[in-house]
């Protein structure tokens, strides 16, 4: 079975357990940074960012957003005093930096997210932003909830960092906050041990039951708002994330044969005649792999088949409401999204299970109702 997300086992759960070596925060430091500081998501770590930035300034902020975004992930910000701008992006690089400078020029940007798509660093843009930010006043947040942990990278350059590990193990709630700012006051209540969601999980690994759906994610607008009550993890998502990251290596080296493998699949001529290659991963690693399709209709085509063949085919990101008949790159932005599937290459999954199920359905005999 091929699951869109890594799912926790019996003896993972046992071993989390009984973990004597337990001291999470020494395997997540960064150089020069002050943290590890845990929250629920990724989500909820930007929420933190720019109230604490409303607080320090004593007005609403506007934050300058990439287009190419998952909308959901603003949720909480909705709730706040935070306008939202957004400059042209891809899943590869900013794609106007000119766009940049000249709406940094006409507004009173307080902060820029600068997200690291799937495990890519594009570090000429990474310290152009930074040095034009420092230029301008305005605090630099990088997002790696792509990357499974920050040993992928030492060039971290922004005022704060932070990872979602909650996207790449089999925990519920866990995302690291980093920043060049001490943090004193960083103490929030723990989150109830979220038992029926792993009970779930364990389910669906042993008895197929409740399997998570094939259908596609994405491609809807988001506009939803929640409010924020900012938590740590519970005391079991840390146990558990503490037990994988004792073994970070060895997952990292699962998910890197995994994302090879699909490199060397669409490097194939009858596959590459449909889908284009991203790149070569190198040593950064994600949970989803982008296979970017040269003709829209095609994807149509092949999220019936992988539906068909149980591969959880994902469509991401659902972009903000905010951009629509806004930002004058929309349609563009759109167009990409309709062309990319993204498959998960996480450690819970076969690599060699998945590449022949994906041959097979690239197969010029498959053929679909």
């Amino acid at each position: 079975m091929i699951w869109a997300i890594p799912l926790p086992g019996l003896k993972q759960i046992i071993s989390a357990i009984f973990n004597k070596n337990s001291n999470l925060n020494s395997r997540w430091e960064i150089e020069k940074y002050y943290g590890p500081f845990w929250m629920r998501s990724g989500s909820e770590i930007l929420a933190w960012i720019c109230e604490t930035t409303i607080r320090k300034k004593g007005r609403g902020i506007q934050i300058l957003l990439p287009a190419y975004f998952c909308g959901q992930s603003l949720r909480y910000l909705r709730s706040l005093d935070v306008k939202f701008l957004f400059y042209p992006s891809d899943i590869n690089n900013i794609s106007d930096k000119k766009f940049i400078q000249s709406i940094v020029k006409e507004n009173e940007i307080d902060i820029f997210l600068l997200v690291h798509y799937f495990g890519i660093i594009n570090v000429c843009t990474q310290r152009y932003i930074k040095t034009f930010c420092d230029a301008n006043n305005i605090l630099v947040i990088e997002d790696y909830a792509h990357f499974n942990h920050p040993n992928m990278n030492s060039q971290f350059l922004g005022n704060y960092v932070f990872f979602s590990p909650r996207k790449h193990y089999p925990i519920k709630n866990g995302a690291a906050l980093y920043s060049l700012e001490r943090m004193d006051n960083f103490i929030y209540e723990r989150e109830k041990i979220p038992l029926l969601w792993y009970l779930k999980r364990i389910a669906r690994r042993y008895c197929n039951y409740l399997l998570l759906s094939n259908k596609p994610a994405g491609r809807q607008n988001s506009a939803e708002v929640n409010l924020i009550s900012f938590k740590e993890p519970s005391n079991f998502d840390y146990k558990m994330l503490a037990y994988y990251s004792g073994n970070i290596e060895h997952y990292q080296k699962l998910v890197y044969h995994n994302v090879y493998l699909l490199d060397k699949l669409i490097s194939e001529p009858k596959i590459a005649a449909r889908v284009g290659k991203v790149r070569v991963f190198n040593a950064n690693i994600t949970y989803l792999y982008p296979m970017i399709f040269h003709h829209t209709k095609d994807v149509e085509v092949f999220i019936k088949i992988f539906s068909k063949n149980k591969i959880p085919a994902i469509i991401w990101p659902d972009l903000p409401l905010e951009i629509v008949n806004v930002f004058a790159e929309y349609d563009k932005i759109l167009d990409q999204v309709k062309k990319t599937i993204f498959i998960p290459v996480h450690h819970d999954i076969n690599g060699e299970k998945l590449v022949k199920i994906l041959r097979y359905c690239f197969d010029d005999k498959i053929q679909i109702a």
